[in-house]
């Protein structure tokens, strides 16, 4: 029979009873050894190479170009600039409106006449407003949103407004005092250089900063201004204001462009000569009817589509209202002086202005976006 296992036994052959059992514990400790073994050996190329990845990119990788990270800084670097160029041309606006005699004293280190001062207090305006551009691009670069149509039509608005305005200053008759002159082309070229910039980057054309290119674009952004139509959406009264606003800044500028020429601006409306700082003043205020037309424009593509309730669009129309309140008060000091004429047409030049400013102001407080929009 063979051998029961008992206590006995075990006690009495410890050797033989105790060798199955430590032969089990050592099968399973190499048996854990030899699978840990594999197991790293499987695992240390994945991470070799995932330690390998961070050094050298992958073909399948995004670019820099493209990484998320890297365009949320280019956007706040954007967003800073363009908080930057508001305030300095909010800035220069807001000494030109307020104190347009101690501005043009400073810049051009002449005492102007009370129709000088006028012009230099309207050419404030026009700053204003491209302030006020300036910051309507700075929040759209924040929500990431300068792809849209409106803000690549302000940013070819502020790039030619710019280059406009430093051109006329340069070969105006009577150009502003050096430091003068340089102060104000370096703030007018950082402005046109960050919005053509931003332009190229946030277009899809691909022409990169080509001159011709940017002209088309700057006269196909604003589209066909004899058109004025509409869905279930618009806003028609505001629609055809707006179109006959922008019309009429369009209309201003060629008036200004070839007053050389025909001296519209004097024929029976003013009574006192423009002088050598005048005539250096008003291709500058052209520039800004540049500006104004574009914004005009912008704000009758928004009441077509709905948008005049939108925070970018109450923005523009309080850049707009600024511009004509100015351009009421400029008017009406000009009458009290005499330098008028007090005609019909004068008369109608106030009252289109005021109505503007009024329509502006009801926009910025009343207007409201459509459902949906």
């Amino acid at each position: 029979m063979p051998a029961r296992h008992t206590p006995a036994a075990a006690a009495a052959a410890p050797g033989a009873a105790a060798a199955p059992w430590r032969q089990h514990t050592a099968f399973k400790r190499g048996f854990g050894r030899a699978v840990s073994r594999r197991s790293i050996g499987r695992r240390m190329p994945t991470t070799a190479s995932a330690n390998a990845s961070e050094d050298v990119p992958r073909p399948d990788q995004p670019l820099a170009a493209t990484n998320p990270p890297l365009e949320v800084e280019r956007q706040s670097e954007r967003a800073l600039a363009y908080a930057a160029i508001a305030g300095l041309l909010g800035a220069s606006g807001v000494a030109l409106a307020v104190a347009p005699s101690r501005a043009v004293q400073f810049l051009w280190g002449a005492c102007p006449s009370l129709l000088v001062a006028g012009l230099a207090r309207t050419l404030g305006s026009t700053l204003l407003l491209a302030a006020v551009c300036a910051n309507c691009l700075k929040e759209a670069s924040e929500k990431d949103l300068l792809r849209s149509d409106t803000y690549k039509r302000l940013n070819l608005g502020l790039m030619w407004w710019g280059v406009a305005t430093a051109g006329a200053l340069w070969l105006a008759p009577a150009p502003p005092l050096r430091y003068a002159l340089g102060a104000w082309t370096a703030l007018l070229a950082a402005t046109s250089a960050h919005a053509a910039l931003t332009y190229q980057e946030t277009s899809e054309k691909g022409e990169g900063l080509n001159p011709i290119f940017l002209v088309h674009q700057f006269l196909s952004s604003l589209g066909n201004l004899t058109s004025y139509a509409n869905g279930p959406d618009t806003a028609l009264y505001a629609l055809y204001a707006y179109g006959l606003a922008a019309k009429a800044a369009v209309a201003a500028m060629v008036a200004i462009l070839i007053h050389g020429q025909l001296k519209l601006a004097q024929d029976g409306v003013l009574m006192a000569p423009l002088g050598t700082l005048g005539e250096s003043l008003l291709p500058a205020l052209g520039g800004g009817y540049v500006l104004a037309a574009v914004v005009l424009f912008t704000l009758k593509d928004a009441a077509s589509r709905g948008r005049l309730g939108a925070s970018t669009f109450k923005d523009l129309n309080i850049g707009v209202s600024i511009v004509t309140i100015t351009h009421v008060i400029t008017f009406a000091s000009w009458l009290q002086a005499g330098i008028l004429a007090q005609s019909k047409l004068v008369y109608a030049k106030v009252g289109a202005h005021a109505l503007i400013a009024a329509f502006a102001m009801y926009n910025y407080a009343f207007a409201k976006k459509k459902k949906g929009h």
